[in-house]
């Protein structure tokens, strides 16, 4: 497979006349979206938990499956595979799924079986979710390869006081295959890009404001967070966030202290991944909570 991500990178370089050419020859044998996606399988995001008894993390799992072939029987299995935020595994737990059924996976729970051995003291970190391409679809599918399903679940937060909030999958970390064990990685090489949400932020309104970023790529990647006010006074924040990690930038009234509160803009350099927006979640003086990508 690093052969393959190899040849991405390096066709990423050639000049546009030639990459027409490279690009038909690479892909020859794959789906022209991604050279390594050869057979049957599953395309993943990476996603953020937290669970540190203010906030938790539930994911409501439905065997999709059973959407596309509702007159096929697509029990499946799946594995969530946890890592903490420097991107190291922790664990992973296997549930099944009926036909047209789901499951409930909630993070504090699993953490709390988990321990003491693994996860003492971790609060946060990122998931995968991948649900088994069933057997019957894969007959189905037959020989119509490549076939692969991109799976942008939505993953849940709480508060203390019951609130949910929700957000989907934007962007692709992992290729899984029916006939292969362990992932493969969906992007070759890390670029550099810059985010620059137009949302002003009234800090006053929030008790945190959390920018979240993950890191898709396979190696360590250094972010710069700047928040500017309307005179251009600004603040700025580093993390070097390590393969499948993640970072939280969290802003409150007393580290933007100095700049006019009432209308803040953000600015993110480094981000590795061109559709990979950072999470922003938003934690107000009221008690609630929203959660969204922007």
């Amino acid at each position: 497979m690093w052969v393959d991500s190899a040849a991405m990178a390096l066709a990423s370089y050639l000049p546009r006349s030639v990459k027409a050419v490279a690009r038909r020859w690479l892909f020859r044998n794959s789906h022209p979206a991604h050279v390594g996606l050869r057979g049957i399988g599953a395309v993943q995001d990476l996603y953020y938990w937290v669970a540190d008894r203010t906030l938790d993390t539930f994911l409501p799992v439905e065997n999709y499956f059973s959407v596309f072939y509702p007159s096929l029987d697509t029990s499946t299995v799946g594995t969530l595979t946890v890592f903490d935020d420097q991107g190291l595994e922790l664990g992973r737990k296997e549930f099944a799924l009926p036909h047209l059924g789901s499951c409930m996976i909630r993070m504090s729970a699993l953490l709390q079986e988990w321990r003491p051995e693994r996860g003492a003291g971790v609060t946060f970190g990122t998931l995968i979710c991948d649900i088994a391409v069933p057997q019957s679809v894969r007959q189905v599918i037959g020989n119509t390869k490549p076939f692969y399903f991109w799976d942008r679940f939505y993953i849940g937060y709480v508060n203390e006081a019951g609130q949910p909030t929700f957000v989907h999958g934007v962007d692709k970390t992992f290729i899984s295959h029916a006939d292969q064990q362990g992932f493969s990685r969906w992007y070759p090489a890390a670029r550099t890009y810059r985010w620059a949400p137009e949302i002003p932020v009234n800090i006053a309104d929030y008790k945190r404001f959390t920018v979240i970023v993950t890191n898709r790529v396979s190696r360590s990647a250094q972010f710069r967070l700047i928040v500017e006010d309307t005179v251009d006074r600004h603040r700025e924040w580093d993390a070097v966030i390590k393969p499948n990690g993640v970072y939280r930038f969290e802003l409150t009234a007393a580290n933007t202290a100095g700049l006019n509160p009432e209308e803040l803009r953000m600015r993110l350099e480094g981000m590795t991944t061109q559709w990979g927006r950072p999470l922003v979640f938003k934690e107000f003086t009221s008690g609630a909570i929203s959660a969204m990508h922007c």
